[in-house]
């Protein structure tokens, strides 16, 4: 199995974040190795988004890791389509599958429940912070990759696309894991 490549997120957001539910997220740690299945994600679209601080990295080039500010806090979004348009899907949800424990210990959490069902909780029990900023999710040595393979079969379920203004192709969508 391999990471899964540039052209791969080269497309819109919906594409691709559709395509992602049920690919596998790989963390790589000197001596361990924790994955999840992906499980929901949400894809944006904003092709008339002026740029600022807090989303600069939506307009970075496909496959790059955006690792996006909320409430002092951050959250694992992955640019799409192409550089310079605001264009990127966000990892909400993710199914635990190898180094639980690792994932508890890196969230100080007990509760497998709910240890990765919210794009906070990802970044944490993944380990990650900002500094995979503008890093490549297609390059496995980054220590963060998603594999190009299905573990599960997948239904997706599509949640909610809306339309923001009646001309405009801004789009917000979410797709999930239907199990």
């Amino acid at each position: 199995m391999k990471a899964l490549t540039d052209a791969f997120f080269a497309r819109d957001s919906r594409a691709v974040g559709y395509d992602l539910i049920g690919k596998t997220l790989i963390r790589d740690f000197k001596k361990d190795r924790i994955n999840a299945v992906i499980s929901q994600v949400d894809a944006y679209s904003m092709r008339h988004a002026k740029r600022n601080h807090r989303n600069e990295g939506a307009f970075y080039a496909p496959g790059t890791i955006h690792m996006y500010p909320s409430q002092g806090k951050y959250m694992l979004a992955i640019s799409t389509l192409k550089k310079d348009v605001y264009n990127e899907v966000l990892i909400r949800q993710v199914i635990p599958l190898e180094g639980i424990e690792h994932m508890m210990k890196l969230r100080d959490s007990r509760d497998e429940k709910t240890l990765t069902n919210g794009p906070g909780k990802i970044v944490q029990a993944f380990g990650l912070d900002k500094e995979f900023d503008g890093t490549f999710i297609t390059d496995p040595s980054t220590g963060l990759y998603i594999l190009d393979s299905q573990l599960v079969q997948v239904k997706v379920r599509k949640e909610k696309e809306i339309e923001n203004g009646m001309e405009s192709d801004d789009f917000v969508g979410r797709y999930t894991l239907n199990v």
